[in-house]
């Protein structure tokens, strides 16, 4: 039996919540990962911000009154955003919504400065022209919108990075046979053109990981979110 878990499940919620009932380092045992989505930055269409540089100065002029939206307390883009303002020495203002459509909408009327997210939940206000782009979260550009900046091109800290990723785990006790030749099977499977092609639709990057990786991978992101956590002052019940 395996296990879709994703960086909510693995890195970021044991460290969220008061309590978990499960530990994701006891409990199981890492496969591969096969996504990972960056994050972009941004801002309305028509806006008083031109980009992320201007972004920032204004947050170090004001502090608190920029304004941010994300999907809830504890979501990779709060947290993301939060190393942001850190890594900037800004304050900024967070905005959570119930409902993941109204994250970009309220960018898109105003309501808030700025937000971050994958394509996947940004394509339906891009495509009717009402954000855009002005960084992508990553090392590198991203092939498909290559005339999207790196934070670090457009301004903003060096290395900062901000995605999410799904994998598949076993549970504790699998062997390190079948562990390894389902993560070769998986590797094999992503690294098809049809694959790269169909999870590319979905605004997503078709990635393997060896076990060895996907852990390390869980270990980089709870010790990241576990210090932003802390440093924010968040716990959910």
């Amino acid at each position: 039996m395996l296990l879709n878990a994703g960086q909510a499940h693995l890195a970021i919620n044991p460290k969220l919540f008061r309590k978990v009932s499960y530990d994701p380092e006891k409990d199981f045992v890492p496969i591969s990962t096969y996504f990972r989505a960056p994050f972009f930055i941004v801002l309305p269409s028509s806006g008083p911000h031109r980009d992320l540089r201007d972004l920032i100065a204004y947050a170090k002029s004001n502090p608190g009154k920029l304004t941010y939206s994300s999907p809830y307390v504890g979501s990779p883009g709060h947290l993301g955003t939060e190393l942001l303002a850190y890594l900037t020495g800004t304050q900024m203002l967070h905005v959570p919504y119930k409902e993941a459509s109204q994250v970009y909408t309220s960018v898109a009327t105003g309501e808030v400065n700025w937000s971050m997210g994958s394509i996947g939940s940004l394509t339906p206000m891009l495509r009717a022209g009402r954000i855009r782009m002005v960084a992508i979260a990553a090392k590198a550009r991203l092939a498909s919108h290559s005339d999207v900046p790196t934070v670090a091109e457009a301004g903003g800290p060096p290395n900062f990075l901000v995605d999410v990723w799904g994998g598949l785990v076993a549970p504790a006790g699998t062997g390190p046979d079948i562990v390894n030749q389902i993560s070769a099977v998986l590797g094999r499977v992503l690294a098809r053109p049809d694959t790269i092609e169909r999870f590319r639709g979905m605004g997503l990057e078709a990635v393997a990981s060896t076990p060895a990786e996907t852990a390390g991978f869980v270990r980089a992101d709870a010790k990241l979110f576990g210090d932003q956590i802390a440093r924010i002052g968040i716990a959910a019940d």
